[in-house]
């Protein structure tokens, strides 16, 4: 095939019939009516559409005006209200989670910023620790949640569940946190696997004091150097325990588990008791010499 030159004329003009020129001619004129009146269907559909907008337009403005009536309340109302939905201190809140401030501080950007201008909702806090919990982000919301608490009085509970880890590896970090704010605990619950508390004192608003069964050291003598503590409740009693409390200042005392030939060398320490309670594990105590303390 050769290819056809510049200077080669072009295809020639098609021949019709004066029958087909007319139904072209016809259908052409009936394209532009279907053109027309599409036109005019677009034009209404942008006028339909208009009209929507704007309808929408003016409920989203009524809808974006209105406030609904709890934010009217003022700022130191709402964070009053917020103090009654948490435990009654000084029963202790959770990390996260129903009955947390942290909760609250999810609703909006209003109760968040209350929320965190009010050292009292964070003062009380319990925590749990287990394997199935991601330690560093407890230990980080741990620190967070003390540190909003500004200058409050603390309420602390700190548990933990271990079976098969090292009971320091993961307990030491969460001691260490509340220890770096000793000095403003008022009540103090320990149920530990650790045997460490060494706790730099002085503890001058420590009033209540609670210890698992394994959590105590008799090297500290920071709950010596604790004038306000009258009440300790432990669940088990150990004899490293004459030397770090504070007895004669104690008016409440429980003891679930403590020998019976013990008994008696508490009684006589903790002459201040006016509330006692104690479950004995051995009858020891019928072999003893029969001791005398006033209780008064």
């Amino acid at each position: 095939m050769t290819p056809r030159t510049g200077s080669e004329p072009g295809p020639g003009p098609i021949e019709s019939t004066a029958s087909e020129r007319a139904a072209d001619r016809a259908r052409v004129e009936g394209l532009e009516a279907r053109i027309e009146a599409t036109k005019a269907q677009i034009l209404e559909l942008q006028l339909a559409f208009g009209a929507l907008q704007q309808e929408k337009d003016s409920v989203q403005g009524r809808l974006d005006a209105y406030t609904y009536p709890v934010l009217t309340l003022p700022n130191e109302i709402v964070s009053e209200i917020f103090v009654h939905f948490l435990p009654v201190y000084p029963q202790r809140s959770p990390l996260l989670g129903p009955s947390s401030p942290s909760l609250l501080g999810q609703i909006c950007r209003k109760w968040r910023d209350i929320t965190l201008s009010n050292p009292k909702l964070w003062r009380a806090v319990r925590l749990t620790l287990n394997k199935k919990r991601r330690f560093k982000q407890q230990l980080r919301l741990l620190d967070t949640f003390l540190d909003r608490s500004g200058s409050c009085r603390l309420s602390i509970g700190l548990r933990s569940n271990f079976s098969d880890y090292d009971p320091p590896t993961w307990e030491l970090p969460f001691l260490r946190t509340i220890a770096r704010h000793c000095v403003r605990w008022e009540h103090l619950k320990l149920q530990m696997s650790s045997n460490s508390l060494s706790i730099e004192g002085p503890l001058p608003l420590l009033r209540s004091f609670q210890i698992g069964a394994d959590a105590y050291d008799s090297s500290t003598s920071a709950f010596l150097m604790a004038p306000l503590m009258s009440r300790v409740h432990m669940a088990v009693y150990h004899a490293s325990f004459v030397s770090i409390l504070p007895w004669s200042q104690l008016t409440m005392l429980n003891t679930e588990w403590i020998a019976g030939h013990q008994f008696m060398d508490v009684l006589s320490c903790a002459v201040n008791l006016v509330f006692c309670k104690f479950c004995l594990y051995d009858r020891g105590i019928e072999e003893q010499p029969r001791m005398w303390c006033s209780l008064p």
